[in-house]
């Protein structure tokens, strides 16, 4: 039943719309109160809470209009209907303009009555409805967080640096510091406990739960009895601060287990979110350089001959792109490194122990892997040059480390590896080589002709095959290389225009700097002060 007040100067009014509710519409609607002017309006309202309000256009001091105003500046959800002696334009108008639910003229009739408060009562019933679904899209909304943000944090965890997904998931999240900082935790269960593994998940969840209340932290799932917190932040010194109130909610949460060693963390450093993933990395090199121990020596101490072929296979499938069976031929070889240290040298069929660790041997053989799968790759002109620098940089995967979060980031490197390849397009052998032969050698005098003759066809075929499967020739390759070198050495500030002309193959600046600016759209200073303010 919805509530109904009216509002008029005029007692007959008042009394004739009252009582043809009660008689014809009491089953529908009840009049609540009423009020005889627009100031009692206001001050009866709050405490009347009506559904629809029956307003009269004049009355001595505040009019019907300023009334209805008034209370929708207040918060009134109500449905308002005029009620006026006249038909007049203005009115009708103004009605319109301030979304009511239509105007009454007097007398007012039982069947205008009926059809106007049946009117604004389905308007109500369209709004509670969509107020409903409001409702209702804001909880399933809230339910599918917890997932959004497990989602983020695993794919930091795995190796996923796709950057649109990572800012739409803090959009949903509502998290608006532009920095994260990354905490590798490692839960080490007691020894000799008949399910180790559901141990250290109970640690896991008694410290999302803690943490959950007592700070910012976005707590990963648990992958190796290794989990990722992120800590968002402002700047590096809020950064301390997050620390800080992590530490204590660490702490309050598992206070024994940390001063027993069955949790450890390790800290990365506080990056903007395209580098989360740098800052995981450390975080997870951190962790695994703690409390180091003497290694048990070489990977094996048997005096055989090591068997590469397992390597060599890896690199076979990883150029043929066959990067399922490579993926599995690399879980092989990093069972074979962790289990390297949990069986004091020989491999374990059972896989990596958490209370093991990974030798340097191992962990270097490995390292030497990746090192060699992405110049293999850049060789082949699958990798572009600022990439493979950028995954050559090893170093949480180098030193002797604990098996788990080793193991980890090991298979973090090869999904970011499986990330680059997939945006790579899959050339002919020829094409392939001629692109790796620009990308090695563009601040040289090459050609196409030069070019063809290495790939072993004519010109005119290798020009055909490059405009076939790139969309560009011989000339634009080069010249996008080359300009795309000149941008990474004009973001330094210390490099000077000849020095960029130069590296990037061009032996005039002149010509350089009239040729970036054609390619984009600015002359290479102008290009590298808007770099810096961006900065």
């Amino acid at each position: 039943m919805k509530r109904v007040m009216v509002v008029d100067d005029e007692g007959p009014i008042v009394e004739g719309i009252v009582l043809m509710v009660q008689r014809e519409l009491g089953q529908e609607f009840v009049v609540v109160g009423s009020a005889a002017s627009g100031r009692e309006a206001l001050e009866r309202s709050g405490d009347l809470a009506p559904d629809i309000v029956l307003m009269d256009v004049s009355m001595p001091g505040i009019s019907g209009l300023e009334a209805i105003r008034e209370l929708r500046r207040r918060g009134s959800t109500a449905v308002f209907i005029l009620v006026t002696a006249y038909e007049r334009f203005d009115i009708a108008r103004e009605a319109v303009e301030l979304g009511l639910g239509g105007y009454l003229l007097k007398p007012v009739s039982r069947e205008t009555l009926a059809r106007s408060l049946r009117g604004a009562g389905s308007v109500l019933d369209r709004q509670r409805e969509g107020e409903r679904s409001l409702v209702e899209q804001r909880e399933r909304g809230e339910a599918l967080l917890p997932f959004v943000e497990e989602a983020l944090l695993e794919g930091l965890m795995l190796g996923d640096h796709r950057h649109d997904r990572r800012e739409a998931a803090l959009a949903l999240l509502g998290i608006g510091e532009p920095m994260a900082l990354a905490v590798a935790l490692a839960f080490a269960p007691e020894p000799g406990l008949p399910e180790p593994d559901k141990e250290a998940e109970s640690l896991h969840a008694r410290l999302r739960e803690t943490l959950r209340y007592r700070s910012r932290a976005l707590v990963g799932p648990i992958f190796s009895r290794t989990s990722l917190v992120l800590l968002p932040c402002r700047d590096a010194q809020d950064a301390q601060r997050r620390v800080v109130e992590f530490r204590l909610g660490v702490e309050k949460a598992l206070g024994p287990e940390l001063i027993r060693g069955r949790v450890r963390l390790g800290l990365g450093a506080a990056r903007p979110w395209a580098l989360a993933g740098e800052s995981w990395s450390e975080a997870l090199a951190a962790l695994g350089g703690a409390e180091a121990r003497p290694s048990p020596g070489p990977w094996s101490e048997s005096g055989d001959r090591a068997d590469f072929s397992e390597d060599e296979d890896f690199l076979r499938l990883l150029i043929d792109g066959d990067e399922s069976r490579a993926a599995l031929s690399l879980g092989r070889i990093l069972d074979a490194a962790c289990g390297a240290g949990a069986a004091g040298g020989s491999s374990s069929e059972a896989g990596p122990d958490f209370e093991g660790r990974v030798p340097a041997a191992a962990a270097g053989r490995v390292v030497a892997l990746f090192g060699t799968a992405y110049r293999l790759l850049a060789r082949r002109g699958l990798l572009a040059p600022h990439e493979t620098q950028a995954l050559l940089d090893l170093r949480e995967l180098a030193t002797e480390a604990e098996a788990g979060p080793w193991r980890l980031a090991a298979e973090a490197r090869f999904s970011r590896l499986h990330e680059v390849l997939t945006r790579q397009v899959r050339h002919s052998p020829a094409v392939n080589k001629a692109l790796a032969h620009i990308a090695a050698n563009f601040p040289r005098p090459i050609g196409l002709e030069s070019t063809a003759e290495l790939v072993g066809l004519s010109p005119s075929r290798l020009s055909r095959l490059l405009v076939e499967e790139t969309g560009r020739g011989f000339s634009e390759l080069l010249i996008d290389r080359r300009i795309e070198r000149a941008k990474e050495l004009l973001a330094d500030s210390g490099t000077s225009i000849k020095e960029v002309s130069l590296a990037s193959g061009y032996a005039d600046p002149n010509y350089f700097a009239r040729l970036f600016k054609k390619v984009t759209g600015l002359p290479p200073t102008a290009w590298a002060a808007g770099r810096m303010e961006d900065m």
